[in-house]
Order: C-alpha cells, then sequence, then structure tokens
C-alpha cells in the first residue's frame, strides 16, 4: 500500500501491514472530519492497476477497506473489476510500457486510451451514488447550474 506513495523505501523499512492499516485508518478519519466540516462528500476510489486485472481472490486491502468505509459511511469505488474482464490486448493498450520513451518514470502509468477508459469507469460508478446524481441533473453539460 505505502509502496505506490513511497517507491524508494526498502521493504524493511516500511511499516508491517497492521500499521500501515492503523495509518491508513487516520488518514480518512482525518479526511472525513474535513469534508464533514466543509459540507462535502468523502470518496475513496481504488484505481486498478496492470497487476489488478489477474483474476484472483479479493486482495484484504480491497476486503479492509470496502468494510471499513462502509462502517464509516464514506463512498467507496473500487474500479478493479472493470479491468479484469479485458482481453490481454486490450489490457496493454490501457498502460505505458517501461522503457517506451515516453517519459523516464512513465512505465506502468496509464495511457492516453487508459485514462479514458478509467475515466468512464469512474463516470459510471459516480452516476450510482444519489448525491452525485442529482446534483449532475442540476448542472448543464458545462458544469453550470440549470434554473
Amino acid at each position: 500500500m505505502l509502496r505506490g506513495v513511497l517507491p524508494a523505501l526498502e521493504e524493511r523499512d516500511l511499516p508491517n501491514p497492521r500499521e500501515q492499516r492503523r495509518i491508513l485508518l487516520k488518514v480518512i478519519g482525518q479526511l472525513s472530519e474535513f469534508n464533514r466540516s466543509q459540507g462535502s462528500l468523502l470518496m475513496v476510489v481504488l484505481l486498478p492497476n496492470q497487476a489488478d486485472a489477474a483474476p484472483a481472490p479479493s486482495h484484504p486491502l480491497r476486503l479492509f477497506l470496502e468494510r471499513e468505509l462502509a462502517e464509516r459511511e464514506i463512498v467507496f469505488l473500487d474500479l478493479i473489476a472493470g479491468i479484469q474482464s479485458l482481453p490481454p490486448r486490450k489490457l496493454a493498450e490501457l498502460f505505458i510500457k517501461k522503457g517506451s520513451g515516453v517519459h523516464e518514470f512513465a512505465g506502468e502509468h496509464y495511457s492516453v486510451e487508459g485514462n479514458q477508459y478509467i475515466a468512464g469507469l469512474l463516470h459510471e460508478a459516480l452516476a450510482t451514488i444519489p448525491e452525485i446524481s442529482t446534483t449532475r441533473r442540476e448542472l448543464s453539460p458545462q458544469g453550470e447550474a440549470v434554473p
């Protein structure tokens, strides 16, 4: 979990999984308090990477987030399932290949097609949230309030 944020850390320098989850819940708690104070809706979005494409039993972090966020009444959008059924060729198009020359650090980030695909998944997921879909109906396509 922290490796994506702190990739330079060696495995021995990372907190153990229990400590990682404690830190994660503390951050989520602080974000939740801030959002409540602002009258806004906190959402946690789990974006897939290439490794998530392999059909496998639910990852412990996904199960943990699903359970803990539901308990705290925080919206959780898990987009991983949206790539698991894709054929390998389509999946490969969603990510920049390591060493492709696009950028030294771009390997395994979303490609243009990947960003578009994930944006579509996110749009569909957001449309299922009543607070969001109500707001969307009240706005024009340009984001302006409709009288």
